[in-house]
């Protein structure tokens, strides 16, 4: 495993000069600058696609990646769906992407695979120790509420910790590194950890990796304890496809229905208050082929529905192309083998209201951030971002908030939210 020296806190220093780039300090919750938005359509971005793109492809190599596919035309839907292949990666050699448009699916695999890439070889100056032994104060050595596999043991003993930052304080704090890189091969210990990519997201600033993570995080809860719901309570958060909003969410639906899909869409928001939409998407003219499900988070919820729709999609494809290699031959066994198996079943009237997701966007990034911040900390102690970023413009935050659901209690030891999942969501339909 690849560690270096960690960033200074005056901001780390690009490898081919000496000025300073923004580093996870600007994240801290005095920053008031703004930081508007260049793209506020599917997803809200600080720079332009075309920008991004001619930045990142020339640089490949440099990152593993040796294929950027387009994967859209081997499904009917349209819906664009690219993937980057990384084949020496120390994780997942596979990066998935899907966007309103190709330069936006470009972007997402590329970025997904970049940041993959940062957190496989993270550039950090870990501590080795128990918690008493690295902790100092105003730094504590955090458990508390962390992802732990079923089996673990109480206690992690002696491991290697990495230094975040609280986004709701801007105070420091220490986390296990087990869940900060992503560097999957054999031999590499977890200690009892739940490890995944959930909360590793990139941007061209940190501000838009924090709100990336953060989004990632809420959206895994939800979806989490809203897998939990008995099936009356699911189908009370059904969103009626007639009502959706215009734009890119009214374009998805009509081209879904337009090449035989049928679309059904979810409010999961939780207690947290950042809307969460759930999608899924059934074949209606090839039925026994792999149906699709997809789940968003953002500020604004029409971006949220987007991405469920397009992560439907996206879904749909990797089952019927078999490329990744973190998936299990349950999702690629059809509609039976599907994890999330009532979704396809559930049918019946909408009984939600579009106008029922919170909408906490504006025109400022750094705004939305603290938005999001501000509801996080009505059901979570702390926010948690490590800095992997290694140069200007490619941000690689991992963002971990303890106590939250982070994926299906088979794969994780339920925490006290899946405990009270009902009563949870539904106080958030209050």
């Amino acid at each position: 495993m690849t560690v270096g020296t960690a960033g200074k806190a005056e901001g780390r220093r690009h490898a081919g000069g000496n000025a300073p780039f923004p580093g996870i300090e600007t994240l801290s919750p005095e920053r008031m600058d703004p930081l508007p938005k260049a793209l506020a359509e599917g997803t809200h971005r600080t720079e332009r696609l075309e920008v991004t793109l001619a930045r990142i492809l020339p640089r490949m190599a440099e990152f593993g990646i040796t294929r950027l596919a387009r994967l859209t035309g081997l499904d009917r839907l349209g819906i664009e769906v690219t993937m980057a292949t990384q084949p020496n990666a120390r994780g997942v050699s596979v990066a998935n992407g899907k966007g309103l448009c190709l330069p936006s699916a470009r972007v997402s695999a590329l970025m997904e695979a970049v940041e993959r890439w940062h957190a496989e070889r993270p550039d950090l100056a870990p501590r080795f120790g128990l918690p008493e032994d690295v902790a100092r104060p105003g730094c504590p050595a955090w458990l508390d509420g962390l992802p732990r596999r079923p089996e673990a043991a109480a206690e992690p003993g002696p491991i290697l910790w990495a230094e975040a930052r609280d986004l709701m304080t801007g105070g420091p704090a220490l986390l296990p590194f087990d869940l900060v890189h992503c560097n999957w091969l054999e031999g590499v210990s977890d200690h009892g950890f739940h490890t995944s990519t959930n909360g590793l997201a990139s941007g061209t600033h940190p501000v838009e990796a924090a709100l990336h993570g953060l989004c990632e995080v809420i959206e895994r809860d939800a979806c989490a304890l809203f897998d939990l719901l008995p099936p009356e309570l699911r189908a009370g958060r059904r969103l009626g496809l007639a009502e959706a909003p215009g734009g890119a969410v009214a374009a998805l639906v009509a081209r879904a229905e337009a090449a035989g899909f049928r679309l059904a869409l979810w409010d999961a928001t939780s207690d947290v208050g950042v809307a969460v939409v759930m999608a899924a998407l059934i074949d209606t003219r090839a039925p026994d082929t792999p149906p699709g499900f997809g789940s968003g988070c953002h500020p604004d919820p029409g971006v949220a529905a987007a991405r469920a729709i397009t992560e439907a999609a996206q879904t749909r494809l990797i089952a019927i192309t078999g490329t990744r290699d973190d998936l299990g031959p349950e999702v690629f066994a059809g509609t039976t083998g599907l994890r999330f198996r009532w979704a396809a079943r559930e049918t019946g009237a909408p009984a939600r209201d579009w106008a029922a997701l919170p909408d906490l966007a504006g025109d400022c990034l750094r705004a939305d951030l603290a938005r999001v911040v501000a509801a996080l900390a009505r059901v979570a102690k702390a926010a948690f971002a490590v800095d992997l970023s290694r140069e200007p413009g490619i941000a690689v935050l991992r963002v971990i908030v303890p106590g939250l659901e982070p994926a299906g209690p088979s794969e994780v030891r339920p925490g006290p939210r899946a405990a009270r999942a009902a009563e949870i969501m539904a106080g958030a339909t209050a």
